[in-house]
């Protein structure tokens, strides 16, 4: 390369703010061939890029999936809200409850006090019968519990339906007292405590019982039994109900949509849960989307349970008294396991057919 060429490309080099440096001649001695007008033009062409910047591309507006729970809804946000509101309440009116020696602070009681006001008054907007509060209880506590009527009742309670149980369940799951406070942890992520919305619910259930359905061919619908084994406030039970209600109701096995929701939870309706509190919000939940006030108060306890599902002995480990199943028979455990089973059978099956008795002939 001749001096002339040099001097021009360190003078183009200057010209674009790079100093002459050995690493910038080399470069520009790669360079060098790109043709001096094309170079030009890149640089009128990045000049005018920097003075006027093109406009940011707007992407389009992100569509929602189909059941899936907008951050925005209302209804859903409020029963979060007012369900971590009820339980300051509770602990504000009532000193009692976040005493020393209660465990966890009493938020346990509090919590489940809150869930059965909310059912209470959910219960009575739909013209159920509701225990009321005991006169005899603590004056605290029913100052405390006429407060979160109060708050309750500004609520659309037209428009809450059983799955708003979840909200509740979900947002006093990750909360605990502290110093008279109700403060968030991570209990949520802990537990894996989520809500899921009915329409998400609905559609995993009937993708999941259909084929069920269909093997079972001209037999009843309340001959299926499933369990969701991570109950938490019982959406997928919920779905399940109001899935498989109507198909009882057209068999004729019960005369109104109402007895045949509280067949469907008494027959194929079954859950695990290692929460007390989303064991006690499952049942209320199913309770009042069956309309079972009339029900006895345990007609779900066999039903959902609280336990662990992924821990546990099967049968086999059971009777011989080891982890191995292959390990030496017990023949005498084995016998009283099964005498054990055949009674809890039989009177499973009793109480099966007494509370379908009383589940036809409530109101």
């Amino acid at each position: 390369m001749d001096e002339r060429a040099l001097v021009t490309n360190r003078r183009l080099a200057e010209a674009d703010g790079f100093s002459p440096t050995p690493a910038n001649r080399r470069a520009r001695k790669k360079n060098a061939r790109v043709p001096r007008k094309l170079r030009k033009e890149a640089r009128e062409l990045a000049a005018d890029v920097a003075c006027n910047p093109p406009a940011p591309a707007l992407l389009p507006p992100k569509k929602s999936r189909p059941g899936a729970r907008a951050k925005g809804d209302p209804l859903a946000h409020s029963m979060a809200l007012v369900a971590r509101e009820l339980a300051q309440l509770l602990v504000e009116t009532w000193p009692g409850l976040n005493a020393d020696g209660m465990p966890d602070g009493g938020y346990a009681m509090a919590r489940g006090l809150v869930a059965e006001v909310v059912y209470g008054e959910l219960a009575r907007m739909r013209g159920m019968k509701c225990t009321p509060i005991d006169a005899g209880a603590a004056a605290d506590m029913r100052a405390a519990c006429d407060r979160m009527l109060d708050r309750i009742q500004r609520l659309p309670l037209a428009d809450i339906t059983p799955d708003h149980f979840g909200c509740v369940h979900e947002a006093l799951s990750g909360c605990h007292f502290e110093g008279g406070k109700v403060v968030p942890n991570n209990g949520r992520r802990k537990t894996g405590t989520h809500f899921t919305p009915p329409d998400l619910a609905m559609k995993v259930t009937s993708r999941t019982v259909e084929p069920l359905l269909a093997c079972i061919n001209d037999q009843s619908p309340l001959v299926l039994r499933v369990c969701d084994p991570a109950v938490g406030a019982g959406a997928f039970l919920l779905a399940l109900m109001r899935m498989l209600a109507p198909r009882v109701l057209e068999r004729g096995d019960a005369k109104t949509l109402d007895q045949a929701k509280r067949l469907v939870a008494i027959h194929c309706c079954y859950g695990v849960d290692r929460s007390r509190f989303a064991v006690h919000s499952c049942k209320l939940a199913l309770a009042l989307e069956a309309r079972a006030d009339r029900m006895p108060r345990d007609w779900l306890d066999d039903n959902v349970k609280h336990g662990d599902a992924l821990v546990g002995l099967s049968n086999e480990q059971i009777k011989k008294f080891h982890w191995q199943p292959s390990a030496e028979d017990h023949p005498q455990l084995a016998t009283l396991l099964d005498l054990a089973m055949t009674e809890a059978a039989t009177s499973r099956s009793a109480r099966v057919a007494n509370l379908s008795s009383a589940a036809r002939g409530a109101a």
